[in-house]
């Protein structure tokens, strides 16, 4: 699991093409976001409501290591609809296209969410470059 609460930087040493990478919730994220986390009477964090987000944000990093201004953007959690039964929770690996980045000297990865007390946690795997 990936840990952003800083974000989280991947660099390469020299320029590189991403293709894709696969992502996937991790099961602390997606457990707040189904029930919450209380402790006895005191709310730690909030289940999802209406219009809560959990989005992994990925920037391409310039040769001197800042961004770029290209960025991809994936959603994890969406709950953009009235009924909680068709919240989006992704209970899988989701392959992103990251192409969008162009040629990049590293990724950096964050999150962005609605709810302040979810932990900044999600899993990575098959990180594709062309050079």
């Amino acid at each position: 699991a990936v840990n952003a609460s800083m974000g989280a930087e991947v660099s390469f040493g020299q320029p590189f093409r991403p293709t894709s990478i696969d992502i996937a919730n991790d099961n602390l994220v997606y457990l707040y976001s189904k029930f919450g986390y209380n402790v006895g009477d005191t709310v730690i964090a909030k289940a999802a409501g209406y219009a809560d987000r959990f989005t992994v944000v990925f920037r391409a990093l310039g040769q001197n290591g800042a961004p770029t201004g290209a960025e991809v953007r994936a959603d994890l959690i969406e709950c953009n609809y009235d009924n909680p039964a068709k919240f989006i929770r992704r209970t899988s690996w989701t392959t992103v296209d990251l192409t969008g980045l162009g040629q990049t000297y590293g990724i950096l990865m964050d999150v962005e969410t609605t709810q302040p007390t979810w932990p900044k946690l999600f899993c990575i795997d098959n990180l594709k470059l062309q050079d």
